[in-house]
């Protein structure tokens, strides 16, 4: 933890002793501590006020609240499990909150409980017809079960709720691409990035398009941005690789391979030993 955060939580535990426990007669007052901790990205301190706000007299419309913010704070945490009993505490509360049962399905969906995660997007989008993650979400776990006009359905449903939402337009260009619909494929990964430029995924998939399409110089601009967004994200330089390899720079070529192999790239190690001899 760096000194910025070390001075962060003494300026916030200093107050927290001298100004707000005095007034923590209440559930509502630890909430509103752990809140403003959650703000401040300080998860396990935010856990440990929602668990002593748990302790005070039930006040239930607040009882909700705590359950999905611990559900949060644990999902951050990969801690898919114990996120999905917060869940469920929650909705026993109020099952008529759609946030809830989305965030419980990409739970289930992280745990791999495919056929509970769809069930819990359906109930989200049933609540809410607009919610465009939900959409998304379940547009892409038609995706993965083989049913691409059901995911497209979805995708076009959420773009249509939100026309700003990126990952709508990104998850719905490679599910274009997957039933060979290249110029769709295009447009909407050039859709994507003008709302989310620093969306990396999106900027590697066009640049492997461009890359197949033989255009070397678009192709090389997608993946230095990529690399220049994140630095440390393997797949950026191991397609990069493979473009240089194209273009007949065999020394770039092998630099980005092993650049690869550093960051952890699974591929990269056999093309390097068969390239780069």
């Amino acid at each position: 933890m760096n000194q910025y955060n070390w001075v962060k939580i003494s300026l916030i535990g200093l107050f927290i002793s001298f100004f707000a426990l005095p007034l923590l007669k209440a559930q509502k007052n630890y909430y509103a501590i752990a809140d403003s901790l959650y703000k401040a990205h300080l998860l396990e301190a935010t856990l440990q006020y929602l668990d002593s706000a748990l302790l005070q007299p039930e006040n239930n419309n607040l009882i909700e609240k705590i359950r999905v913010k611990k559900g949060l704070i644990y999902y951050e945490f990969s801690n898919y499990s114990a996120a999905i009993t917060e869940y469920e505490e929650a909705l026993r509360q109020n099952n008529k909150n759609a946030e809830t049962y989305y965030y419980r399905g990409l739970c289930f969906f992280y745990l791999q409980k495919y056929t509970e995660a769809k069930q819990d997007f359906d109930q989200a989008i049933i609540l809410q017809p607009q919610y465009a993650e939900a959409l998304t979400a379940r547009g892409y776990l038609f995706d993965l079960q083989q049913e691409p006009q059901k995911a497209l359905q979805d995708y076009s449903e959420a773009i249509k709720q939100n026309p700003q939402y990126a990952l709508a337009y990104y998850n719905r260009a490679l599910s274009w691409y997957d039933q060979n619909k290249i110029e769709a494929t295009f447009e909407d990964l050039e859709t994507c990035l003008q709302i989310a430029p620093k969306m990396v995924e999106a900027r590697i998939t066009l640049g492997y398009l461009y890359t197949q399409d033989k255009k070397h110089t678009e192709a090389l601009e997608q993946f230095n941005q990529a690399i220049n967004i994140a630095p440390h994200q393997s797949e950026a330089y191991f397609q990069r690789a493979l473009l240089y390899q194209k273009m007949k720079q065999k020394e770039k070529a092998c630099q980005d391979f092993q650049k690869a192999i550093d960051l952890g790239h699974i591929e990269a190690e056999s093309y390097q030993q068969k390239y780069c001899k």
